[in-house]
């Protein structure tokens, strides 16, 4: 597979002015080859999907639930496989399906192929922002994303600009451990990259998410216990903020560690000269965006103790840093990190990481800067 994506992926550097620039070619991402929609669709030739209607067997599992029958993870992922058969107005019918499946004690043993139809249905009936519903919700739809549909889904909001939603996809695969993984896919790592890219580039990241006004009225009761509050600072993460830095904080642990699942694709030649100041960048702009300003404060001051001497940093850089620190979330030094609650920096830990890249020359740092070329199917893209 990936002799077959990476020719669209290239990599060259340039010198100027004693800094280097890293520029990645985009041709739309993916190629349409990738979704191999011709050996998806042949699988219903099976005699096994032409003797069943997808509306009458969701009926039936509906009807078989209801009535406290077992439903077999093998219905069930038939009927996932036949979605194409319904049209979008038949959705909330097969939402009904999916909760109800999931109150089952047979939704354990339900398979990942089965995850992998819905989301194809799914983008068939171009309803991707509703498909992330559901798989944010996974603790009651059962749908988890694989590498191949991830893929897929990024590639869609990349096309329609929507940064958030090609990270969250990413960070999904996140929760999932899929970057500790020994084989984690090229294409992968490229398209969870660039969407990160993105959203650092357009400032997406910044967009608040509109709450919706509470007219409910507030009952008091009394109860043996108040529960505390439970924040565990990864699984409870919601802002697309942090989503973008723990993703790229992913994402540079396997360049650290698994640079080797690289050396087969034809930007090897270029990244193996810079991937220690490639993974520098990631990791620190990482940190940022995840609002870690003890560990980031450190990261910056070894900058000027490292091998790598490249130039310094391009004052756009330091300005976009010092804007992504300026958005932290802060407590009152006076006040302490409570257990269970999110994690986040006190007013005089961003006002030590603003003063630091102020006044740090970061003469180890190579400039890295994004920038977008307007020509309607190809991305140039220069990486921090």
């Amino acid at each position: 597979m990936s002799r077959l994506i990476w020719p669209y992926y290239t990599c060259t550097f340039f010198r100027r002015q004693s800094q280097y620039g890293l520029q990645s070619w985009y041709r739309y991402f993916i190629p349409d080859s990738y979704a191999s929609v011709g050996i998806w669709n042949s699988r219903l030739s099976n005699d096994i999907f032409r003797s069943i209607s997808v509306r009458d067997h969701g009926l039936e599992i509906l009807r078989k639930i209801n009535s406290g029958k077992i439903v077999s993870p093998l219905d069930y992922d038939i009927f996932a496989n036949k979605l194409d058969e319904l049209d979008v107005m038949s959705l909330d019918f097969v939402e009904e399906v999916i909760m109800s499946y999931m109150n089952t004690q047979a939704a354990v043993d339900v398979r990942d192929s089965t995850s992998h139809a819905f989301i194809r249905g799914y983008l068939n009936f171009r309803e991707v922002d509703r498909l992330l519903k559901l798989i944010e919700s996974r603790s009651k739809t059962g749908i988890f994303v694989d590498f191949a549909s991830a893929v897929l889904m990024m590639d869609v909001f990349l096309r329609k600009g929507e940064w958030n939603s090609a990270v969250a996809v990413s960070w999904e695969l996140c929760l999932q451990e899929y970057f500790s993984l020994e084989n984690v896919k090229p294409l992968v790592f490229a398209t969870s990259l660039f969407s990160c890219i993105k959203s650092i580039e357009n400032d997406s990241f910044l967009v608040k998410e509109s709450q919706p006004e509470d007219d409910r009225e507030i009952e008091q009761k009394l109860v043996p216990y108040v529960r505390n509050p439970n924040y565990d600072n990864f699984f409870d993460i919601k802002r697309p903020k942090l989503k973008t830095g723990y993703t790229l904080l992913h994402l540079s642990h396997v360049l650290n560690s698994r640079c080797s699942l690289f050396q087969t694709t034809p930007v090897w030649k270029s990244l193996s000269k810079h991937v220690d100041s490639f993974r520098l960048m990631m990791r620190i702009f990482g940190l940022a965006l995840s609002e870690q300003c003890d560990k980031l404060l450190v990261e910056i001051r070894k900058v000027d103790e490292s091998a790598i001497q490249l130039g310094g940093l391009d004052p756009t850089v330091v300005k976009k840093l010092i804007s992504i620190v300026d958005t932290c979330e802060t407590r009152s030094d006076d006040s302490s990190l409570k257990p269970g609650e999110p994690q986040v920096p006190s007013v005089s830990d961003v006002k030590s990481v603003q003063n630091e890249l102020l006044v740090s020359k970061l003469t180890a740092i190579p400039s890295y800067i994004l920038a977008y070329s307007g020509r309607t199917t190809m991305y140039h893209t220069k990486l921090f």
